[in-house]
């Protein structure tokens, strides 16, 4: 075995430490409220006897498994990855347009990206769903009325309020229309908050006047704006101080992750 030891120079520079210490003070100012849901691989699977792939041969247990999500498993439906310890925390959220350079790569789908750094006992994981609390953003989709009430949207409706005049006003929902049987959007078709519907409690619409069974209806409504980690261009970052120490001592420093909204991630489902 060949052992390299290295040489150190008599003479060193000298020390210039962060101070983890900032790095907490900063994101305690400025830092927004996020909810964080860790991502864990769900435990489900497909075994291959189901699917008809077995040996034909007698060489004991051939059964074994695909090692693919089902579709029918009631934690993850299918997507292989589950959420666990879903907690609030405190984490900076920088806009990606604001480091072109970094994204420069990734040309149009640099939207909907954003830099989250959080301090280094939230170590965040690829796959992990980071919900801002206090901020919202609006949503559009279309739904078919299957006689259900209340209807549910993507995300939970967020009322915000408005800084208008006379005086402020809160509202969660911008627009509903709904189409005929036929899938029409006959002239007519808005629907008016407080008269056709409301936002319930849970922040779902609760029909006075509902759509047919079987028709469309659109929204336009502001919800929680929620990211996945999709890359960690730091996933730890650790360093060794003596500021104001004895001795050195080894540190955490808070962690960067890069974040794209959950519905342009390919291959999620909402």
């Amino acid at each position: 075995m060949a052992l390299l030891p290295s040489r150190h120079p008599v003479k060193q520079r000298p020390r210039a430490d962060f101070r983890p210490e900032n790095f907490r003070k900063l994101v305690a100012t400025h830092g927004l409220v996020v909810t964080w849901e860790q991502s864990a691989e769900c435990p489900c699977a497909r075994d291959s006897e189901t699917l008809g792939l077995v040996l034909d041969a007698a060489v004991g247990s051939n059964v074994g498994t695909t090692r693919q999500a089902r579709i029918d498993c009631p934690t993850c439906s299918g997507r292989g990855y589950r959420y666990h310890s879903e907690q609030d925390i405190q984490a900076t959220v920088v806009g990606a347009a604001q480091n072109p350079d970094r994204f420069r790569a990734y040309g149009e789908m640099a939207r909907g990206m954003v830099s989250v750094s959080t301090l280094p006992e939230h170590r965040l994981n690829l796959g992990d769903r980071i919900t801002p609390k206090s901020s919202v953003q609006l949503y559009r989709e279309t739904h078919t009325y299957g006689g259900e009430n209340p209807s549910s949207t993507r995300y939970p409706i967020a009322p915000r309020e408005l800084d208008l005049t006379p005086a402020a006003v809160t509202t969660g929902v911008m627009d509903v229309y709904v189409t005929d049987l036929a899938g029409l959007a006959q002239v007519g078709g808005e629907k008016v908050e407080g008269v056709d519907y409301s936002v319930d409690g849970n922040n779902k619409i609760d029909w006075v006047n509902p759509p047919v069974v079987g028709a469309r209806w659109s929204i336009s409504y502001y919800g929680h704006p929620v990211y996945l980690v999709t890359d960690l261009p730091h996933p730890y970052r650790d360093t060794r101080v003596k500021f104001k120490l004895p001795a050195v001592s080894f540190v955490s420093l808070p962690i960067n992750a890069i974040c794209a909204l959950e519905f342009l991630v390919t291959g999620t489902t909402t």
